[in-house]
């Protein structure tokens, strides 16, 4: 999608070729890491640059956000089940809340109109987990236009502590895009 100096840009593999390559990808990692937002790899999962591009290759759908002449955050979709999947968010420095916000909203509504071979929605809700303790990550799901179901004890594995903690689900629909 392209709106208004606003692209976004899916990480893709057409005719043997990636959308992006393997440094840039990683780089992505990188920059959430420099910047002080590796949090979003708290289950350890994707806790290396190697393991981030593997993973975007083989089971997650990435997609880079631009605004303007800069990278303003990604999205990844994983953990698909049926027409879910969860939902992934890192903004970058550079953007103003309230872009980051509308920019969220736009590439949400993307995800979900994406149209599977058959011409059906490959999609109908987005998950996201959140930490209990990251009240603003919490506050941006829903005003990104997701519904918080509550907090559930125990949801989040923290592979720096090795222990469990308590997290928050939201949602994010089709139906409900009078919010996005």
């Amino acid at each position: 999608m392209h709106d208004q100096n606003r692209i976004i840009y899916p990480y893709m593999e057409v005719d043997g070729k990636w959308s992006l390559s393997d440094e840039q990808v990683m780089g992505l990692h990188d920059r959430i890491v420099r910047e002080g937002n590796e949090e979003i790899f708290l289950d350890g999962t994707l806790d290396t640059r190697r393991k981030f591009l593997v993973d975007m290759q083989a089971h997650s759908w990435l997609y880079v956000l631009i605004l303007g002449d800069m990278v303003a955050g990604i999205f990844w979709l994983n953990r698909f089940e049926g027409k879910t999947a969860r939902l992934h968010h890192c903004g970058f420095n550079g953007p103003t809340y309230r872009e980051k916000i509308d920019f969220a909203k736009r590439t949400i509504k993307t995800m979900l109109m994406v149209k599977n071979h058959d011409g059906g929605y490959a999609l109908d809700v987005l998950i996201g987990h959140t930490p209990a303790r990251l009240k603003r990550a919490r506050r941006f799901a829903i005003a990104a236009g997701g519904t918080q179901l509550g907090e559930v004890p125990g949801l989040i594995w923290n592979s720096r502590t090795g222990q469990s903690e308590n997290g928050f689900i939201s949602y994010f629909t089709r139906n409900a895009d009078e919010n996005l």
